[in-house]
């Protein structure tokens, strides 16, 4: 039995409270709050502030608690995310020890400041690699996969035509790196899974992310649902209304924002990103 649903678009609330009422959570890899940029400009162990590391470490210690809850799920791109932090985290940490070895004369004591904060790194290694494990064990599987596999190239389609994914670039590998960024279309993962848990199971429930892309898609992709020329969508509309899929921002460790949810009537914003002329190429690209 779960508490009273949630309500209050722009409301705070703690997770405690969240995880209580929601029949599910979905999380994303940015509900933990990643501070990999600042951990990667580093040259040596010595140039990585306390604050930062001991920030990260509180951070991803509570992530771990997050995904011990019963009700938390993640999807199979959230795990390969975590997966790739965790070894950025691990090529950064081998190049800060290659870099220490050659510090001598005066320099000495930088390497001798930095053990503890090599150790602390590989703390926050460790802690990657122990969720990327749990977030495998909570990735969503849907029991009709035809019916998955039918919602979700609904959603990449409507991400896809709406340039629905501003964030992205936030998301996967660093700019300063100059690496590939690989999609592994999480974004997309999480919505389908919300909308085939509330058309199928019947359940309300949320999404927990940082990232902003997550609303849009899947606000684009109910408007969409509700203003295509197809009549099969009518009752994906009626069902995500009935049970809604909400989107929690999360804004500190422990509390979160309700930022949105798929019963929100479409607005002129909306109408304008995910036009009559979009709506008819989504129409068209899902025909074939």
């Amino acid at each position: 039995m779960t508490s009273q649903i949630l309500t209050g678009i722009n409301r705070h609330f703690t997770l405690s409270e969240i995880f209580e009422s929601e029949e599910y959570v979905i999380c994303d890899s940015s509900a933990e709050k990643s501070m990999i940029d600042e951990i990667s400009s580093a040259k040596t162990f010595s140039d990585l502030p306390d604050y930062l590391l001991s920030t990260q470490l509180k951070y991803s210690e509570r992530f771990i608690d997050l995904l011990g809850n019963r009700n938390l799920l993640t999807t199979q791109g959230v795990s390969r995310e975590l997966r790739d932090s965790r070894d950025i985290i691990g090529r950064n940490l081998h190049y800060l020890s290659l870099m220490s070895k050659h510090l001598n004369g005066n320099r000495k004591k930088h390497m001798h400041n930095g053990e503890n904060k090599k150790e602390m790194l590989a703390d926050i290694q460790e802690l990657h690699h122990l969720a990327y494990e749990l977030s495998k064990k909570k990735a969503f599987s849907p029991r009709n996969r035809q019916i998955y596999k039918f919602l979700e190239r609904i959603v990449m389609a409507v991400t896809e035509v709406t340039d629905a994914k501003i964030d992205y670039g936030n998301l996967y590998f660093l700019q300063k790196q100059k690496s590939i960024k690989r999609d592994f279309h999480t974004d997309e993962q999480l919505v389908t899974s919300a909308i085939y848990l509330s058309c199928t199971e019947c359940k309300h429930g949320g999404i927990l992310t940082r990232d902003s892309d997550i609303k849009r898609i899947l606000r684009n992709t109910v408007f969409y649902l509700d203003h295509s020329s197809s009549a099969d969508y009518r009752e994906i509309v009626n069902m995500v209304t009935k049970n809604p899929v909400k989107v929690y921002r999360a804004e500190g460790m422990n509390d979160a924002r309700l930022n949105g949810d798929s019963s929100w009537p479409g607005s002129l914003e909306i109408s304008r990103i995910v036009s009559q002329q979009r709506i008819s190429l989504i129409d068209k690209m899902l025909s074939y």
